[in-house]
């Protein structure tokens, strides 16, 4: 997928979550904490869930490389885009001056998603 694609296909964060949900839960929803099914959506919280065996709140980036950060996901999935779609390799400079972000969130990033794809 190009960057055009990702840019239409994956320009808000509803369409992201989606995304990741289908890929990582499929269609039964599972706590990342207990791995139970029993959950239920939160109201008004986009993307959250309860769960009613061990009574957390989580969602489908919990444990994944885009937990505890304030980078909007469509900004996410651009920059991965760039990073697969390049022939050898993209500094956080290049990553930067395409996405309008900041140096140190371009490497910071970056680093994120390199270390992503070692571990899988």
């Amino acid at each position: 997928m190009n960057l055009t694609e990702v840019n239409k296909n994956f320009n808000t964060q509803a369409k992201c979550l989606k995304l990741l949900e289908q890929i990582r839960w499929g269609k039964n929803v599972k706590c990342t904490f207990c791995d139970s099914n029993r959950v239920k959506s939160i109201k008004n919280e986009q993307g959250r869930y309860s769960c009613k065996n061990c009574k957390r709140s989580f969602s489908v980036i919990v444990g994944t490389i885009f937990e505890e950060t304030r980078m909007p996901l469509p900004k996410w999935f651009q920059i991965i885009t760039l990073m697969l779609n390049a022939k050898s390799s993209v500094s956080a400079k290049e990553i930067q001056r395409n996405i309008g972000i900041t140096y140190k969130t371009a490497y910071y990033a970056c680093m994120r998603i390199r270390i992503g794809m070692l571990m899988h």
